[in-house]
């Protein structure tokens, strides 16, 4: 579990759901305490091309939507190796 780590602006506060592809985290931003939702790749998912691709491919269609019923994308990085995503955080 990532719970107190930094990535990046954003401090990760718990984990909020889990998949094949990977976890969820609700984190916050540092510098305004914005709460941002952040999805981190499962360990070894990057080592398999088709998978990566899909992950790096759901990160590039979020940047370019913009709709009022689609949350946003904040930020993308790396977190020992693994990619992740920061975005929106919804509640529910």
């Amino acid at each position: 579990m990532l719970a107190g780590q930094q990535l990046g602006p954003f401090v990760v506060d718990k984990e909020i759901g889990r998949g094949a592809m990977g976890t969820v985290y609700r984190s916050h931003y540092t510098k305004t305490g914005l709460k941002v939702a952040i999805k981190v790749m499962a360990a070894g998912l990057d080592s398999q091309p088709t998978t990566l691709a899909r992950f790096e491919r759901e990160m590039e269609i979020l940047k370019k939507l913009n709709h009022p019923n689609i949350v946003r994308l904040f930020a993308t990085g790396r977190v020992g190796g693994q990619p992740f995503y920061a975005m929106e955080y919804v509640e529910g």
